[in-house]
């Protein structure tokens, strides 16, 4: 369905947004990828709440992979992006890792990805609390399938990402606050201090670059996620 506007007495055909394209393609992609089915068109909805359905072009598969392409439609009020594909690719990953700057820095098997948070008044004694607790959950599925295996039952290995937004007061208004996160300084120094503990008793340890720009990809098996806050350990 076509929507229009009215500007400056002409009505003009309204188009979408390079973002939408992008999202309408990665959209497509997954669909590909998980169902394992080609679609030749997809439907999306704006963010201001335009239902599309676009033409899914240059579909291109593989057994991990599938990129395909959205052309740009910026309708009767055009711009230099106007017919433009753009592309986006959808591939699966075994593995949890952390990507910066396009290139992997941490990887790892099974195990864990810890979303580490420092928070104001936090000490090394939190963080050893809070390794403490982390190493000996018996979170891991025996030969049964139950939980009831920790961490080094399993030979885990564990992937530390630093995660400030984890402190995000979302309690007034629509825009987070992150006041209750610790200091950078403060952080990086139990951030490293977490990892020296970590190293310890496992084998394989990753991490992230501390106030990076990172992409973190995570497979949960499960899907099983744990919050532990050290002040109610």
């Amino acid at each position: 369905m076509e929507e229009y506007v009215i500007k400056d007495g002409k009505r003009l055909r309204l188009g979408y947004t390079t973002g939408s394209c992008a999202a309408a393609a990665a959209k497509a992609a997954a669909w590909m990828l998980l169902t394992g089915h080609e679609k030749r068109t997809i439907d999306l909805l704006t963010p201001k709440g335009v239902s599309l359905t676009l033409d899914v072009l240059e579909i291109m598969r593989t057994p991990d992979t599938v990129s395909c392409a959205i052309r740009k439609d910026s309708g009767d009020d055009p711009d230099v992006t106007r017919g433009t594909l753009i592309f986006a690719a959808v591939r699966k990953s075994d593995t949890p890792g952390v990507t910066v700057d396009g290139e992997c820095v941490g990887r790892i098997g099974r195990g864990y990805l810890v979303l580490l948070g420092v928070g104001h008044g936090d000490t090394r004694a939190e963080a050893d609390k809070l390794w403490s607790k982390l190493r000996g959950l018996r979170i891991n599925e025996d030969e049964n399938g139950k939980t009831n295996l920790a961490l080094a039952d399993v030979d885990g290995e564990v992937l530390v990402v630093s995660q400030f937004t984890l402190f995000a007061d979302c309690r007034h208004g629509r825009r987070p606050s992150f006041t209750d996160a610790g200091a950078p300084d403060v952080a990086n120094e139990l951030y490293e201090y977490f990892l020296t503990l970590v190293a310890q008793d496992v084998d394989h340890v990753a991490h992230g670059i501390f106030g990076a720009d990172m992409k973190v990809d995570l497979v949960n098996d499960g899907p099983f996620t744990i919050v532990l806050d050290t002040d109610n350990l």
